[in-house]
């Protein structure tokens, strides 16, 4: 993630945008008031989605996403 101070944001904003737009770049900007993300709609709403899906039960519910093979055999470690 780039990192911008908001002096940088404010001379530079329509070149960010194209960025974030079509590179699917996330802009970190940082301030002394506290920092903030400059990210597409399309990546903001498909967060949005993965934090309701995640929300809801149905979504996480081992069975019916199909996990509960993976989840009852024993973790390998890296060197096995």
């Amino acid at each position: 993630m780039d990192r911008y101070t908001v002096q940088e944001v404010q001379e530079n904003l329509a070149s960010l945008i194209e960025s974030a737009t079509s590179g699917n770049e996330k802009i970190l900007i940082t301030s002394v008031l506290g920092n903030a993300v400059l990210l597409s709609e399309e990546c903001y709403k498909n967060l949005l989605i993965t934090l309701e899906m995640l929300s809801t039960p149905l979504f996480m519910d081992k069975e019916t996403c199909g996990l509960e093979d993976c989840c009852q055999s024993e973790p390998t470690s890296i060197s096995q």
